[in-house]
C-alpha cells in the first residue's frame, strides 16, 4: 500500500489542497501566520534535498545509498517533516472548517506513515550501507519545483482572500 501511495502522493496532495481552497475561508492574519510553518517547511526540504538528491523526485521508491548526514542525522524522514509543515501551513492559511483541517492532517499522517514504512522496508532489504555525504547545492536547487508549487498555492489563497470572500 505504501508503494502505491508513494506513486500517487502528488495527486492526493492536489486533491487535498483543492478541498482546502474550496472550503477554506482565508483571512490576512491566517495567511501571514501560515508563513511560520511554510517557510521552515521549505527550508527543511531545501536542506534535505541537498543531501538526498534527485532520488526524492522519482515516482518509485528507490535508493542508491542511505544518507545519514545533514537533516538525516536528526530525523528519519526529513522531507516528510517538511511536507507536514507545508500542509499544516496551508491549513492555517486557508482556515477551513476544523474537521476538514484535522481530516487532512490525519490523512497526511496515515499516508506518509504507510509510505515511510514502505521506504524503511525497501532500505532494509536493499543491502545498502549508511553513507556519509556532504551538502550538494545542485541537489538542493532541485527543490525549485516545490518552491514554485508553494508560491502558486499562496497566490491561489491570496486570490480567494481578495476576490471570493464569504
Amino acid at each position: 500500500m505504501g508503494r502505491l501511495l508513494f506513486r500517487v502522493r502528488a495527486i492526493l496532495g492536489v486533491i487535498g489542497f483543492a478541498l482546502l481552497l474550496y472550503l477554506g475561508k482565508p483571512r490576512i492574519d491566517t495567511l501571514l501566520n501560515s508563513l511560520t510553518l511554510i517557510i521552515p517547511g521549505l527550508l527543511l526540504r531545501f536542506w534535505t534535498a541537498g543531501y538526498i538528491g534527485p532520488e526524492s523526485r522519482r515516482r518509485q521508491i528507490t535508493a542508491s545509498r542511505i544518507v545519514v548526514d545533514g537533516p538525516y542525522r536528526y530525523f528519519r524522514h526529513p522531507l516528510y517533516l517538511g511536507n507536514f509543515a507545508l500542509v499544516a501551513g496551508f491549513i492555517v492559511a486557508l482556515h477551513p472548517p476544523v474537521l476538514l483541517g484535522l481530516g487532512i492532517l490525519a490523512g497526511f499522517l496515515l499516508i506518509y506513515g504507510l509510505i515511510s514504512r514502505a521506504e524503511t522496508e525497501f532500505l532494509n532489504q536493499s543491502g545498502l550501507e549508511p553513507v556519509a555525504t556532504n551538502f550538494n547545492s545542485h541537489y538542493a536547487l532541485l527543490e525549485w519545483q516545490t518552491w514554485v508549487l508553494v508560491a502558486l498555492g499562496f497566490v491561489f489563497t491570496l486570490l480567494k482572500l481578495l476576490f471570493f470572500r464569504t
